[in-house]
């Protein structure tokens, strides 16, 4: 077996134990974790609806993580016990891999990008990925943003409609061995915590961990991806 399978498996051993789950913001520290965490997520979650080709393709090609979220402390962790059990983050920026537009939506803002949510397989269906959105959607609007938009996998998209995101495109991630992974262009109007505040600043992490309000563990529903 190999050594990245077998980390898979203690990791999946860890995350089946059960514990209290607590949001904070990432660290570097947390990157090994959360590489793991993103390709069995991807692997398990994603494959009924793309080929292994596919699969593989977008482990391969596409950034396992963007380090300038977590150093701009727009990354999110849940944490269950010392296991991360799902990420999620934002950014103002372009996204991290190359998308083919093939329907182009009509003039809208532009907005923070939702980026990299993962919920490890054992915890999908229990609040965790609702509860990441929740943190990230409120940290962007506290940053003067009143829209986030995402690109998302095809076997999300109840996930994110459940949460009030509404599709607006359809495109395509082309890799550089020609492989080419359908995606959904999806966005969400969050308001301005105060009118008029545009600073689209990009924060440092500052303070203790961050903990999620209580009601914030209700799933969007209970669809696959929180």
């Amino acid at each position: 077996m190999l050594a990245f399978e077998v980390a898979d498996r203690e990791f999946s051993d860890a995350c089946r134990r059960g514990a209290a789950v607590e949001l904070r913001k990432a660290t570097p520290d947390d990157v090994p974790q959360l590489i793991r965490l993103r390709r069995l997520a991807i692997r398990e979650l994603a494959g009924s609806a793309y080929s292994s080709e596919q699969i593989d393709g977008f482990l391969l090609h596409a950034p396992a993580l963007d380090d300038e979220l977590v150093g701009d402390g727009t990354y999110f962790v849940a944490v269950a016990g010392d296991v991360i059990v799902g990420a999620g983050g934002w950014c103002s920026g372009a996204r991290a891999y190359p998308i083919e537009v093939c329907h182009v939506p009509s003039r809208a803002r532009p907005g923070a990008s939702i980026r990299a949510m993962y919920t490890h397989p054992e915890w999908v269906r229990r609040g965790v990925g609702s509860a990441i959105l929740v943190a990230v959607e409120a940290d962007a609007r506290a940053a003067g943003f009143g829209r986030v938009e995402l690109h998302t996998l095809t076997s999300s998209v109840p996930f994110y409609g459940a949460c009030g995101y509404t599709a607006i495109g359809r495109c395509r991630a082309r890799f550089d061995d020609g492989v080419t992974l359908p995606l959904v262009h999806m966005a969400k109007h969050i308001g301005l915590r105060h009118a008029g505040v545009r600073d689209h600043r990009r924060r440092k992490p500052a303070g203790p961990p961050w903990s999620a309000p209580s009601d914030t563990h209700r799933s969007c529903s209970s669809s696959r991806g929180g």
